[in-house]
C-alpha cells in the first residue's frame, strides 16, 4: 500500500492523560488490528539461530556482515500512517492510542518497539558469537545505531503523521518553564519530525545530556481531547 508522497507532514503532541480514558484487551489486539489489510507489518523473531545469515565473503580474515540487510530485516519499512513517538514505559499508552486511532479512523500506528527488533538485542546477538574488542564492540554499537536512526528517520518521512505522547517518562519540565527528555532517541524523532515540517529548531544540549524540545514540539498542534484526533486525517 502506497502512501500520497506529496502528502504535508503534520505534528502532534498528546498528554498522556487524555489517553487514560482508552481501553484496549493486550498487545496483541495491536497486531490483529494492524494485520487486517497488510500481513506483512506483524512483528516476527528476528536473528533465529544468529548472524551467519548476514556474513558475505568480502575479506577472508574480516567477518563482514551485510548492514543493508541486517537493517531491512530488523527495522522493516512497511507502510504505515502515523508514527507514535513515546517513551517505552508508556508503550501500553501508544497502544490504546493506535487502535483509538485505528477503529475510528482507520489509519495504521507505527509503534517501534513492537515492530522492530531491538537494538540492544542485536548487539549482543553479535557480542555472543564474535569475540570483540572493546573497540570493535563500539564500532559495533556504532553501526546498529546507525542503522536504527537512518530506519527511524526514514519511517518518519514517510508516514507523515506524527504524534508525541507527552509524559513524565518521556518529559522533565523545569519550574521556569523549559521542557526536557532524557531519551536521545526520543530526541532525534521530534528533531527529525521538526525538520519534517520545515521548521527550524535548536541542537543545543546540556552539559548532563538532557535535551531540551521546547523549541521542537512549540510548532506542534496540541491533542487536548480524543474528539480533536480529528486533525489527523
Amino acid at each position: 500500500m502506497m502512501r500520497n508522497s506529496k502528502e504535508q507532514h503534520k505534528a502532534f503532541y498528546i498528554p498522556i492523560s487524555v489517553i487514560d480514558s482508552i481501553r484496549y484487551e493486550g498487545i496483541e489486539s495491536y497486531f490483529n488490528v494492524i494485520d487486517e489489510d497488510d500481513g506483512g507489518k506483524q512483528k516476527r523473531e528476528f536473528f533465529v539461530e544468529g548472524i551467519n545469515d548476514y556474513l558475505i565473503p568480502i575479506d577472508e580474515v574480516l567477518n563482514s556482515v551485510d548492514a543493508a540487510q541486517l537493517m531491512d530485516d530488523c527495522f522493516s519499512q512497511k507502510p504505515f500512517d502515523i508514527f507514535i513517538s513515546h517513551s517505552h514505559e508508556n508503550e501500553d499508552d501508544a497502544i490504546a492510542l493506535s487502535l483509538y486511532i485505528k477503529e475510528k479512523y482507520k489509519k495504521d500506528c507505527f509503534i517501534d518497539s513492537l515492530v522492530w527488533e531491538y537494538s540492544k538485542k542485536i548487539i549482543n546477538r553479535i557480542k555472543s558469537q564474535f569475540s570483540l574488542s572493546r573497540e570493535e564492540l563500539s564500532y559495533t554499537q556504532t553501526n546498529v545505531h546507525i542503522m536504527l536512526a537512518t530506519s527511524l528517520m526514514k519511517m518518519i518521512r514517510d508516514t507523515k503523521k506524527f504524534i508525541f505522547i507527552k509524559s513524565s517518562e518521556s518529559t522533565l519540565e523545569e519550574n521556569i518553564g523549559d521542557v526536557f527528555t532524557g531519551s536521545p532517541w526520543i530526541y532525534f524523532e521530534l528533531l527529525v519530525a521538526n525538520m519534517m515540517i520545515n521548521k527550524t529548531s535548536s541542537m543545543n544540549e546540556s552539559v548532563s545530556f538532557m535535551y531540551p524540545i521546547d523549541d521542537l514540539i512549540k510548532d506542534f498542534e496540541r491533542i487536548s481531547d480524543l474528539k480533536n484526533l480529528d486533525k489527523i486525517r
